[in-house]
């Protein structure tokens, strides 16, 4: 097999695994009363270190900040989330979860671990996984 065959079935593994992980966020998300189309942001806030902006929330999900403020109106109008001053600077709006927006999102994120192939790798085999994608992810940024 040619490196450029191996690449293609690497990345259709990744790609079907990834499926299956949008499938069971999207079940617990409909099962929680939530549209699955916020699935992203609210995997995004639920795993953020910090409240993001607006704007790294767009970039995040490599999408336009407008697209970003309609999604924080669905999460607002659900009581997922709101839109508050950054602590330390008043010019800036970030998002965050709110008490029933962080329930969904763990939720949706343990029903994603739950339904995931890759939950029966060893932890060692997980791990190894999650460097050299992290890698990948990292050289293709630059």
């Amino acid at each position: 097999m040619s490196s450029w065959d191996e690449l293609v079935s690497i990345a259709a593994v990744i790609d079907r695994i990834a499926g299956m992980h949008r499938a069971a966020a999207e079940a617990a998300l409909d099962e929680a009363g939530v549209q699955p189309s916020l699935a992203g942001v609210l995997w995004l806030l639920e795993r953020a270190p910090a409240d993001p902006s607006m704007r790294e929330v767009a970039g995040q999900l490599g999408c336009d900040p407008s697209y970003v403020t309609l999604l924080a109106g669905q999460l607002e109008a659900s009581g997922l989330a709101e839109r508050v001053v950054a602590d330390g600077d008043a010019r800036r709006r970030v998002l965050r979860l709110t008490p029933r927006g962080s329930s969904a999102a763990l939720q949706m994120l343990a029903a994603v671990a739950a339904a995931s192939p890759l939950s029966n790798l060893p932890i060692h085999a997980q791990q190894e996984l999650h460097a050299i994608l992290g890698t990948s992810e990292a050289s293709s940024a630059v």
